[in-house]
């Protein structure tokens, strides 16, 4: 199922407004792309045997990852097609 929204303007956006994206699964490309592309191999993220023993029963993407592929979901549904020029910042990201 694809969602698509009107591009929004900053004043557009509400306090708490929520947006429902397509699903994505995260592939062991993506997994050796990022590490290449961000020079950081952590075995935390990369190497499946040392982090089945870790806090979290195996890999894990890397934070600034996730963070990329938040930027891509919130490009794919329209919300900022062709309204936004430049990302300011952001103050705070969580798992929900």
């Amino acid at each position: 199922m694809a969602y698509s929204y009107e591009p929004h303007y900053w004043e557009d956006f509400e306090v708490g407004q929520t947006f429902e994206t397509v699903g994505r699964t995260v592939t062991e490309s993506d997994f050796v792309f990022h590490s290449m592309f961000a020079g950081d191999w952590t075995e935390l993220h990369t190497n499946r045997e040392f982090a089945e023993d870790g806090p979290f029963d195996g890999r894990v993407a890397h934070g600034p990852m996730t963070f990329v592929l938040a930027t891509g979901f919130v490009y794919r549904c329209g919300i900022v097609e062709r309204t936004v020029y430049a990302f300011l910042g952001m103050n705070y990201m969580d798992i929900p």
